[in-house]
C-alpha cells in the first residue's frame, strides 16, 4: 500500500512538471507571437481584415489558451508575416531558437507591392533598416547592450561602422565568457568591442584586440576592472 501511495504521488509530481513546461512554453510561443505582430505593425483586427486569421485566434495564441499556437498556426502567422515585410524562420517562433526575425524594407515602405519607380525615390538607408532591427533585438532581449564599431581591434569580424549586440553579464558570471569576443563596459565609462581575458588581479580582466595590424593604440589593456560584458550574439554590417 505504502509503495502504491509513492507511486501515485511520483506520477502526480511528474504529470504536474510537464504540465508546467507545457504551459511555460506556449507562453513564451504567444509572447514572441505578440513581438512579431508589432514588428509588422499590425492589430488583431488587422490580422483578421488583411490575413483572415480571426482576432480571438490570435488572442488565443498570445495567451496561450485552447492549446496555444500550434505549428499549423505558426506556419499561417508567417506566411501573413512575410507579406507584411517581416521574415521568421518557424524553429524561432515555435521555439525561440536558429535565426531571429528581421524586417525588410517592405515593412518600412507599407506596401505589399512597391512600384520600382517608387523605390527609385524612397529607399531607406542602412542606417534606418539597422535601427529598426535594434530595436527589435532590445524588445526581444532582456538587459542587452549595443555599440557601434568605431575601431579597427577586432577586424575582420567586426568592423567600424558595423552594429553589433548581446545579453549583459556581470559580477562572478564574467568568469564565463574568457575567451569570448564582447561588447565590455569598464569603470572608465568606455564601451568597447574586444576579446575578455583573465587578468592577473582577483576580478580584473585583460581586453584584447584580435587584428594584428590594428591601429588601435593599446591593442591589449591589462589588469582593467570591467562593469560588465556581453557576448556578442547580434551583428549587422552596413550593405
Amino acid at each position: 500500500m505504502f509503495i502504491y501511495f509513492l507511486t501515485v504521488l511520483a506520477i502526480n509530481f511528474m504529470s504536474a512538471i510537464v504540465h508546467t513546461d507545457v504551459k511555460s512554453l506556449l507562453q513564451a510561443r504567444g509572447r514572441r507571437l505578440k513581438s512579431l505582430r508589432k514588428m509588422a505593425d499590425l492589430s488583431r483586427k488587422a490580422m483578421t481584415i488583411k490575413h483572415e486569421i480571426s482576432a480571438s485566434t490570435i488572442q488565443a495564441w498570445e495567451e496561450a489558451k485552447s492549446g496555444g499556437l500550434t505549428m499549423k498556426g505558426a506556419q499561417r502567422v508567417i506566411s501573413a508575416l512575410k507579406d507584411e515585410g517581416v521574415f521568421c524562420t518557424l524553429e524561432w517562433l515555435l521555439h525561440g531558437e536558429g535565426q531571429s526575425p528581421y524586417v525588410t524594407q517592405k515593412a518600412f515602405l507599407g506596401a505589399r507591392e512597391t512600384p520600382s519607380e517608387f523605390l527609385n525615390t524612397v529607399t531607406l538607408s542602412d542606417a534606418d533598416v539597422i535601427a529598426k532591427e535594434l530595436n527589435v533585438f532590445r524588445t526581444l532581449n532582456h538587459d542587452v547592450l549595443d555599440m557601434l564599431v568605431y575601431d579597427d581591434g577586432m577586424c575582420p569580424l567586426y568592423q567600424p561602422g558595423d552594429t553589433i549586440g548581446g545579453k549583459r553579464f556581470q559580477g562572478e558570471n564574467l568568469a564565463n565568457l574568457i575567451g569570448r569576443n564582447c561588447i565590455i563596459e569598464i569603470k572608465t565609462g568606455e564601451v568597447l568591442c574586444r576579446r575578455l581575458r583573465k587578468g592577473k588581479k582577483p576580478n580584473h580582466y585583460d581586453l584584447q584586440c584580435i587584428y594584428l595590424e590594428t591601429t588601435v593604440g593599446e591593442p591589449m589593456r591589462y589588469d582593467v576592472e570591467v562593469l560588465s560584458a556581453s557576448p556578442i550574439i547580434w551583428h549587422r554590417k552596413p550593405q
